[in-house]
């Protein structure tokens, strides 16, 4: 199993990355809907095993817009 920090940077970074790739307005940026649905899923692990309840609210809700972006960027809403 992955460390809990390998976790959080990886969470972190993918949070970023998809930031950034989404800033770029690239013709794959809509891409980073699904990279930020793995940065949340990772980040909720992660605070879920450290029981950071504020940040756990959070990332469920990102999670939730995420999956919202990904689904209209897929063409299946």
């Amino acid at each position: 199993m992955a460390s809990s920090r390998s976790v959080e940077y990886l969470g972190s970074f993918l949070g970023v990355v998809g930031a950034l790739w989404l800033a770029l307005r690239l013709p794959s940026s809509g891409d980073a809907w699904l990279v930020w649905v793995a940065s949340n899923v990772l980040l909720i692990a992660w605070s879920w095993r450290h029981r950071a309840w504020g940040l756990l609210a959070m990332y469920v809700v990102y999670l939730g817009t995420s999956l919202i972006g990904a689904v209209r960027y897929l063409g299946w809403l």
